[in-house]
């Protein structure tokens, strides 16, 4: 399997994905928002990184 380069995926810049993630803070969107910034900052190489992180299944976080 190829290896995805996070990073340069996710189109958005770190400091407007930390303002969605406020923005959605009391929505069902927070924890997505939080998994895209943590996978374009850097702070989770992958997303099974991620999903520990953020205390979900890989699979959870790959749907």
């Amino acid at each position: 399997m190829p290896k995805i380069l996070y990073p340069q995926i996710v189109k958005e810049d770190p400091q407007e994905l930390e303002k969605l993630e406020k923005y959605h803070r009391y929505s069902h969107l927070f924890q997505r928002v939080r998994m895209l910034r943590l996978l374009k900052s850097g702070a989770c190489r992958n997303l099974g990184e991620a999903a520990d992180a953020l205390g979900y299944s890989w699979r959870q976080c790959q749907r």
